[in-house]
């Protein structure tokens, strides 16, 4: 797992815990005052009791509460067990805004940059600066799908490729538009199902992690779906995990693709 997953992991996490923070207080602000003191009798009775400030010297061991009563001791127990919660969960907040803070993955690969020209002619990086990174993966060379019709209804990309459908020219187009670096029917060798030509592999610049895009396009034609979810299921079972390794798109005659749900799925998993 690279830093800048881990990165992205931990401010997740971070936000899920000042959710949890947020709720954990809520409760506390209703809570009973009180100390709960648990007694196991000697006939292995457990007894509640409940000391307060007022108390003092009258009542040491505090009040014992009848069996009526006993949501106070449930409710000052849930108190005593927020307060502990809520302080860890400060604990860990604290403790991964101090990581992020030294933590700066971009570090890493400006220290390749840090040489000087001739140096970096002698030195292999261990991170390689991100556009020299993007540049060597868009000039790899492949051969995709052949295209075995005529060329009267051909369909063209901004970027100028060919694709084989209008959907594919709008995903390619949006692709393009927001600086996601593509390979268009990039060859895939899949156990289950042998070699196939996913319609996009996409880069994720920031986490410099590849992740395939199909789209289903004649989803209301009866062997097209059937082909479709075996192809999907066929990913699953190789262990592509959706919005980590694959990201499927669908279309009918009658639903037609929405370029608002691609600009969705761009902005979650490629950006």
């Amino acid at each position: 797992m690279d830093k800048r997953t881990v990165e992205m992991e931990l401010l997740e996490h971070k936000r899920l815990l000042e959710g949890l923070q947020q709720r954990v207080e809520s409760g506390l602000r209703d809570a009973p005052e009180g100390l709960l003191r648990v007694v196991t009798n000697n006939s292995g009775r457990t007894q509640y009791y409940v000391k307060n400030k007022s108390d003092g010297e009258t009542h040491p061991q505090g009040h014992y509460l009848k069996k009526e009563n006993i949501t106070l001791a449930n409710r000052i127990a849930q108190r005593d067990y927020d307060e502990s919660m809520l302080a860890e969960i400060k604990k860990q907040i604290k403790a991964i805004e101090r990581y992020l803070k030294k933590c700066n993955p971009d570090l890493l690969e400006h220290e390749y940059d840090k040489l000087s020209k001739n140096r970096r002619l002698l030195v292999k990086p261990w991170i390689k600066p991100l556009d020299v990174y993007v540049k060597e993966w868009q000039e790899i060379q492949y051969s995709g799908k052949i295209f075995n019709d005529d060329n009267t209804q051909a369909i063209y990309t901004e970027k100028g490729e060919r694709v084989r459908s209008k959907s594919e020219k709008i995903i390619a187009d949006k692709l393009f538009m927001k600086g996601i670096p593509y390979r268009y029917e990039y060859p895939l060798k899949i156990k289950g199902y042998g070699e196939i030509y996913p319609d996009f592999l996409c880069l994720n610049k920031a986490k410099r992690k590849e992740i395939y895009w199909e789209h289903m396009g004649m989803m209301s034609n009866s062997e097209y779906c059937k082909s479709a979810i075996k192809k999907i299921n066929t990913y699953t079972r190789n262990g592509y995990r959706y919005g980590e390794d694959v990201i499927f798109t669908y279309e009918s005659a009658e639903v037609p693709l929405d370029t608002y749900v691609i600009d969705s799925i761009i902005d979650t998993y490629l950006i």
